[in-house]
């Protein structure tokens, strides 16, 4: 932490395009060096970094994305609308760090069924690594030291309980908490958090990557129903039609059983009875 302190984040900005200039990374070199020199020497300490994602599209239909975050998109996992979060957070992580995709988040196997679970699992240099992803934004407010607080606070518990919990086969011995986030300056308020709990909660922060994405005015990583809610409408509708007419052939079927249990001496006396009455309202 206090090496990433003496440096500036303006100093050695790099911004890498991607898929034709549609997106840009942005990000300090040095800062990313000296994680990736942190990885790549297994030193156990929590490390802080952020960088910035921008794109000139509007809608993520218009962005490629890799064969594995494809995979992220379009596997179910534990519920939320998180599928674009989730599958660009690996996206940046493959661009910034050449990870791979291990599992996703109901691949990966724990001891327990009521654990606290991670999102995907990815592997940097052979080496396997957790990754939660969540999103640090108030709506039409400021976001607060109270808010990073609650947030870090509930997500670092959940990556030491997954970590702890994952069984064998799947572990991994660090993670990356990815938080993307819509300002600057929340990064800011964020970083005086995790510095706060890094000395006050040592055992919490533990050896945790957070890794920070400002994704200013990039709606659809943050309100992802907006865009997909329209296909899922309809959807809907099918699906409450089907359920309608499921409903009037069970009450056809009900009622033709009901009719060959009669008996046809009072079908044929009912039918008579109708047919009369009708005759006496014509006439009449």
């Amino acid at each position: 932490a206090s090496l990433v302190d003496q440096l500036s984040y303006e100093e050695m900005l790099t911004i890498k395009q991607y898929h034709n200039g549609k997106y840009s990374i942005i990000f300090n070199q040095q800062h990313f060096r000296l994680c990736k020199h942190m990885i790549s020497n297994y030193i156990n300490e929590p490390i802080f970094i952020e960088n910035e994602f921008q794109t000139t599209v509007s809608h993520p239909r218009d962005l490629k994305l890799s064969k594995q975050a494809q995979r992220l998109l379009t596997t179910v996992n534990a519920g939320g609308e998180s599928e674009l979060s989730e599958a660009w957070s690996f996206e940046i992580l493959r661009r910034m760090f050449g990870a791979k995709l291990l599992k996703t988040e109901m691949e990966i196997k724990y001891w327990s069924a009521h654990c606290k679970i991670t999102d995907y699992s990815i592997t940097i240099n052979n080496t396997p690594y957790g990754v939660s992803v969540t999103r640090a934004m108030k709506y039409k407010d400021i976001f607060t030291r109270e808010d990073a607080l609650k947030l870090l606070t509930k997500k670092l518990i959940g990556v030491n309980e997954s970590t702890e919990a994952v069984l064998q086969c799947d572990e991994w011995d660090q993670q990356f908490l990815h938080i993307w986030t819509t300002h600057k300056y929340i990064v800011n308020v964020l970083k005086k958090v995790m510095k706060e709990l890094m000395i006050t909660q040592p055992e919490l922060t533990n050896n945790t990557i957070i890794l920070i994405t400002v994704a200013q005015d990039i709606e659809w990583i943050f309100h992802q129903n907006k865009y997909f809610n329209k296909t899922k409408k309809v959807k809907k509708t099918k699906k409450k039609r089907n359920r309608r007419k499921r409903k009037m052939n069970k009450r056809c079927r009900k009622l033709m059983k009901k009719v060959r249990h009669l008996d046809m001496n009072i079908i044929c006396s009912f039918l008579l009875q109708f047919l009369l009455m009708i005759t006496i309202l014509v006439l009449l």
